[in-house]
Parts: structure tokens; sequence; C-alpha cells
């Protein structure tokens, strides 16, 4: 199997359609073979909504297409291979969540891409992908989680929203 945007000499995975380059999977702790994990160095990956995220939560990514104006916390990541760009808007429900996993599958090693030097800037923190939406709300931070779990075999769960002492967000 070949990239077919690479002009087809580069091989990828059949499972994941990413280059079996380990280069490209050494930071998430992925077999190139088989997209599995293969040890404890893995970077864990999580999601939450912009409110919920606590320091101690990992490495905040955005995965929206705007910025918060209401953050306060550190530098965000931005993972624009994950945002939603042409999706919210025009589309809603079912057609909604097709589109955007159309769309990671159209671009699935440039997602793989993207967390991978994240983590390498981010090494032993957890990537916390982030959205508006609050826990429990449909949302496209979810839809990629599942597509993560079900494209490379990765568990992302939601992180619990707990409201910090004092009301305060960070």
């Amino acid at each position: 199997m070949t990239d077919p945007t690479e002009g087809g000499d580069e091989p990828v995975c059949p499972r994941c359609g990413g280059p079996t380059d380990p280069e490209w999977w050494c930071s998430l702790g992925l077999c190139p073979e088989c997209c599995v994990e293969t040890d404890e160095k893995a970077t864990s990956i999580a999601t939450a909504s912009y409110r919920s995220w606590r320091p101690e939560h990992g490495t905040p990514v955005r995965t929206s297409v705007g910025e918060p104006r209401f953050w306060r916390g550190p530098d965000l990541e931005l993972a624009r291979s994950l945002a939603p760009f042409g999706i919210f808007g025009q589309l809603t429900g079912d057609a909604a969540r097709t589109a955007y996993l159309a769309g990671l599958d159209s671009r699935a090693h440039e997602v793989v891409a993207e967390l991978a030097a994240i983590a390498r800037r981010h090494p032993g923190r957890r990537l916390v992908l982030l959205c508006f939406e609050p826990a429990g709300r449909v949302c496209h931070r979810r839809w990629a989680a599942g597509w993560l779990g079900q494209r490379l075999g990765l568990d992302v769960p939601e992180l619990p929203a707990e409201p910090e002492p004092g009301g305060r967000l960070f």
C-alpha cells in the first residue's frame, strides 16, 4: 500500500493510512507496523472543554477553529488538522460527524504527525484536546477521540469537569 498524497512512493500502514517510517510514530509510542501502543512511554491523549482544563491535566491543545477569548492558561498548542473547518455552521448532526471523520481519514498521517510534533515539544506530558463544548455534549473533540481509538487503537478519555475551589477558572 502506498501513500496517495505523496505520489505513491512511501509505504503506509494498512490500518491507519500513516507512513510506516518509525519517526512519525516515536513520540506517540506507536508501533509503525500496526499502530498499537508499544510501551509505557507512549504519550497519552485525553479530551476536555477549555473551561474544565486544569494544569495538572496536561498540555492544552486547541482543536477549535477559533481561540477562546477567556483563556488564561498557558499558551495553547494548535492541532489544526483536528479543527472542524467547514463543518459547523454548514452541517449538523450525522452529516457533520460524517464529514468531520471523512476529513480526518483523508489526512490521517497529517493528524498523527501534528500530534507527534506536539508530543515531542512536551515530553512525558499528556496531550489534552480542547474545544468549547462542555463534557457530555456532542462535539468534534469526542469524534476525534473515537477516530483515534478506531484508527490507532488509542484510548482517549474525556477528563472529568471538576470545579476549582473558589470558582476560579485558572
